[in-house]
């Protein structure tokens, strides 16, 4: 049985050991995280390629526009990153009531569209409800409902471009959507 005292002239000894007995653990661990990560990705290529590959089977009958559009950045503020593009988002119907089910917003990012809201999945009625004003989330022939605090945001000052969407289901119970593009400039508002 060893002493103390050769564990203690063990332990200032100058071999190298490791410093951790967790060290092979450790480096698993970064290995783990990083296939995590990566998988991530690919969940959320093939969610954007799915949910773009819905909407392209979807007929237009709703109109969506943003304001001011193109819209510079300002810093900080709604979106918790370095930079935020605010803008006001109007829907309107072209065909009759509209029911909104859901809407949401990708991100133009390496020539491809990511879907990229903040909650990773779409906004929901009772959110369109709120942020646009609109009671029972119904959109109403000849009628407009704003947001007027819609934004994206980014760690990075940059020219992109966001494309909202909106899928409702009209009078024959058909769904259907309005889409439009918000173009961000690398710039700040003076």
């Amino acid at each position: 049985m060893r002493s103390l005292l050769q564990l203690q002239q063990d332990n200032n000894s100058t071999t190298k050991r490791p410093t951790s007995s967790c060290s092979y653990f450790d480096n698993g661990i970064d290995v783990i995280t990083e296939i995590r990560r990566k998988l991530q990705f690919l969940l959320r290529v093939w969610r954007s390629a799915y949910k773009l590959k819905a909407l392209s089977s979807l007929p237009t009958e709703l109109k969506a526009t943003h304001t001011p559009n193109p819209v510079q950045a300002h810093t900080g503020e709604l979106s918790g990153y370095q930079y935020t593009w605010v803008y006001a988002t109007t829907i309107e119907s072209l065909v009759g009531a509209v029911v909104i089910e859901e809407f949401g917003a990708f991100s133009w990012v390496g020539g491809q569209w990511y879907f990229t809201n903040f909650t990773a999945k779409p906004f929901t009625r009772n959110d369109f409800i709120e942020w646009y004003s609109c009671p029972r989330g119904m959109i109403l022939p000849n009628c407009q409902y704003t947001d007027f605090q819609n934004w994206s945001g980014s760690a990075k000052l940059i020219n992109t471009k966001t494309k909202w969407y909106f899928i409702g289901r009209n009078e024959s119970g058909r769904r259907i959507k309005g889409e439009a593009e918000i173009e961000e400039l690398g710039e700040l508002i003076e």
